[in-house]
């Protein structure tokens, strides 16, 4: 609720546009309803499932975790992503919740954009990205390559 008021806060100081409360307390709620739900899937998707492992990455790189995830019933896309080093510990994070749905590969497109915004002031750090999102991957691959 805090994140979503003061992000109503902020919209209205800088561009004069601000939610209608109730539209904020439900956001709020569905945010609230989505973590608790994920807790519940995750205790009981242990048992159905390997577990993948992370891995680090080799000495004196990064890694970036990327990911997307889509609220159907709210109308939501949610990006995130992760950088740790190759001791796996935690530098910084960053996540976006959209209240649009976009398909499956501008949501992930976007969240590696901002990843790499993000990672901008790591001044040319070798970085490595792990996503699920194969075609993005390969365009970045070819982009950074050609």
């Amino acid at each position: 609720m805090l994140e979503g008021l003061w992000k109503n806060r902020n919209d209205f100081v800088w561009h004069n546009e601000k939610e209608d409360a109730s539209k904020l307390g439900l956001l709020a709620f569905y945010k609230w309803q989505d973590w608790f739900l994920a807790q519940n899937l995750w205790e009981t998707q242990l048992d159905n499932r390997e577990l993948v492992h992370w891995n680090p990455p080799p000495f004196g790189c990064f890694k970036c975790n990327v990911d997307v995830a889509f609220n159907q019933r709210v109308g939501s896309t949610n990006r995130g992503w992760c950088i740790r080093n190759d001791h796996g510990n935690f530098i910084v994070a960053g996540t976006v919740w959209d209240s649009c749905t976009f398909s499956v590969l501008e949501a992930e497109a976007l969240a590696h954009k901002e990843a790499i915004q993000a990672i901008s002031r790591f001044h040319n750090a070798p970085m490595i990205f792990e996503s699920d999102s194969q075609h993005v991957v390969k365009a970045l691959s070819f982009q950074f390559e050609g």
